[in-house]
């Protein structure tokens, strides 16, 4: 696994992408944060999950950035025809991650690819703010 680092070290922030079932609760929205790296983060996720209470607990005080599911497929991430059923796209955490990673720094990288943890699913980019 990567190993924990603080980004603000490296002039960036981390996007973290997050995808859920429907009623996923704060502790488990937590568990599958706590192995991702330090460092100012930024939260993303679809639309459809905007209002998934687990999710806002877990990350408050921090916001939530959302993007439809057409702009998260056309990120081209591969994903699961499950997911593609239920939410649109077929790839949550990933694309979610790089989409919103790539409008801070367009030459923004997946640093940690899709990560599942019980009813959660996480992914987090790397954006550079500075050279």
């Amino acid at each position: 696994m990567l190993e924990h680092r603080d980004a603000r070290t490296e002039g960036g922030v981390w996007v973290i992408g997050i995808g859920a079932r429907r009623g996923v609760s704060e502790a488990a929205v937590r568990a599958a944060l706590a192995g991702l790296p330090v460092g100012e983060r930024v939260y993303a996720t679809v639309d459809r999950k905007a209002a998934e209470a687990g999710i806002l607990a877990a990350i408050a005080p921090a916001p939530l950035v959302v993007r439809s599911a057409a702009e998260l497929a056309a990120v081209g991430m591969d994903g699961s025809v499950r997911v593609a059923a239920a939410v649109g796209t077929p790839s949550v955490a990933e694309a979610a991650a790089v989409l919103v990673a790539r409008e801070i720094d367009p030459g923004a990288a997946l640093v940690v690819g899709k990560t599942v943890v019980g009813d959660v699913t996480v992914a987090a980019a790397l954006a550079r703010t500075r050279a």
